[in-house]
């Protein structure tokens, strides 16, 4: 009796006294995952790259000073033949989306010649605008560059949900393993409670004569077997927590596993389950399009580069200098107008076009894959629910099995009791019901498994396990 009192003991404060939900791990694995973090770094610096290439349009101001000594032989129409000058020249620009550039330039230059001539001021203004013709043309390279630099972010943060769900697999089916784990302590120290209750009534039986002593034998072998397979799963759960800390890069030794949502009904057909939301499909896509922007973009650098501009400007020299600032602005008597064109082309351009063969070749690389993955993906969606229904049979099945198992150890029992039965009989009866119940654990176990890798097919399961289910 007082051996029973202590397994009763062992039983009751090894219960779970703090479940942890997979909820909770789940946001441990958002918050600590190092893989997790990394593939969210890198959408963070995507969005930067796309961030940097629209400051490229942000308003610019530049100052530019300069002094100069210099004895050069001027040429022969100027008056000065040496010279000090200070320069300061003041910029203000801004490019356009559309590949045009607008921009004011400000010039001041006190000159002092080394000569009988007086010092003076020259202030200048000039107003120009340049439209790119060429490669740039009403903005289409640089529209190309932010779409795939757009599309590239798309694509990382699509890697980053593919890795989410990946991390989420392996954490669940630990987890669902682990819950498993804890049914089958249970029922193993059922087990153990009804072995030691009939050795302990062998035992009296052979004291009195009324039986032999091979069955105290069998029935302590039968106690010993059901305490290995206890240790047993004890080592798997601790490894498992190894495993499990990992994932969720924490501790987790201290975890304890709920059973509960094992036992819930997970037979019922999915709801609004479909692979059109496949991430990794819809990663596939994506890459073919951030390549096919990639190529056209390649494509556009082989046009040349083509550029007209239209400047209008005024200067003034003057001995003071307020009379030159005022004389030099924009809009007054000293005045110029030019127009112009500059035209850049690269001849040959062999790294263009060796790029733009890389990207060509990664591409049909990638249609290959998309090919064969929409296939994968049919062929799966074929057999996911086949499965599905199966293993909900097995379970049923295995349900009744255990049903029988029990009954038959009720009877086997009372019959070893009236001496019409040996003990072999009983303790086979008992290992076919912890055969049995093993076998429901392992069904529940296979079909919440497979419900993981339907959801994760579809593309729901981060939904589903923090929103419709609780592990």
């Amino acid at each position: 009796m007082t051996k029973i009192l202590c397994i009763l003991a062992i039983l009751f404060l090894s219960l779970p006294s703090s479940n942890a939900s997979l909820r909770s791990l789940i946001q441990k694995t958002y918050d600590n995952n190092l893989a997790l973090m990394d593939a969210r770094d890198e959408v963070t610096i995507s969005q930067a790259d796309t961030r940097i290439l629209n400051a490229s349009l942000d308003l610019n101001l530049q100052f530019e000073s300069s002094y100069t000594d210099s004895n050069f032989e001027r040429d022969p129409f100027s008056l000065v033949s040496a010279n000090q000058a200070w320069v300061n020249e003041l910029t203000l620009a801004k490019p356009f989306s559309w590949g045009g550039e607008l921009s004011l330039v400000s010039t001041h230059q006190h000159l002092k010649p080394k000569s009988s001539i007086s010092q003076s001021y020259l202030f200048q203004q000039r107003l120009t605008y340049t439209q790119d013709f060429g490669r740039n043309i009403f903005g289409r390279t640089f529209n190309l560059e932010e779409k795939t630099l757009r599309a590239n972010e798309q694509v990382l943060s699509l890697t980053l949900n593919s890795s989410e769900i990946s991390q989420l697999i392996t954490l669940s089916k630990l987890y669902v393993e682990g819950s498993s784990l804890q049914l089958l302590l249970e029922l193993e120290r059922a087990a153990l409670l009804r072995v030691d209750k009939r050795l302990k009534y062998v035992r009296k039986q052979v004291r009195d004569g009324l039986r032999e002593k091979v069955d105290e034998l069998r029935a302590r072998e039968s106690l010993l077997a059901r305490e290995t397979a206890i240790r047993d799963i004890e080592n798997r759960m601790w490894s498992l927590k190894e495993e499990l800390g990992v994932v969720i890069a924490d501790q987790a030794l201290d975890v304890k596993f709920n059973p509960k949502g094992l036992k819930q009904d997970w037979t019922k057909s999915w709801k609004g389950w479909h692979l059109k939301e496949n991430v990794d499909r819809q990663l596939l896509i994506k890459r073919l399009d951030a390549l096919s922007l990639q190529a056209k973009a390649r494509s556009q650098k082989d046009v040349p580069d083509i550029k007209l501009f239209a400047s209008y400007g005024n200067n003034d020299w003057e001995l003071n200098r307020a009379d030159a600032i005022s004389g030099g602005i924009l809009g007054t008597k000293n005045d110029e107008i030019a127009l112009g064109v500059q035209i850049n082309f690269a001849l040959g351009n062999e790294e263009q076009k060796a790029e733009l063969a890389k990207v060509n070749a990664r591409k049909k690389t990638l249609e290959r894959y998309s090919s064969q993955w929409n296939k994968i993906l049919l062929g799966t969606a074929a057999t996911l629910g086949e499965r599905h229904k199966n293993l909900a049979l097995n379970l049923k099945t295995a349900q009744e099995r255990e049903s029988l198992a029990r009954q038959a150890l009720d009877a086997y029992s009372k019959l070893y009791a009236k001496g019409r039965v040996d003990l072999d009989q009983v303790i086979t009866a008992e290992e076919q019901l912890i055969s049995d119940q093993k076998l429901v654990v392992s069904s529940r176990q296979s079909l919440v498994n497979l419900t993981i890798e339907a959801q994760a097919l579809a593309g729901r399961l981060p939904n589903f396990l923090l929103k419709e289910v609780d592990l």
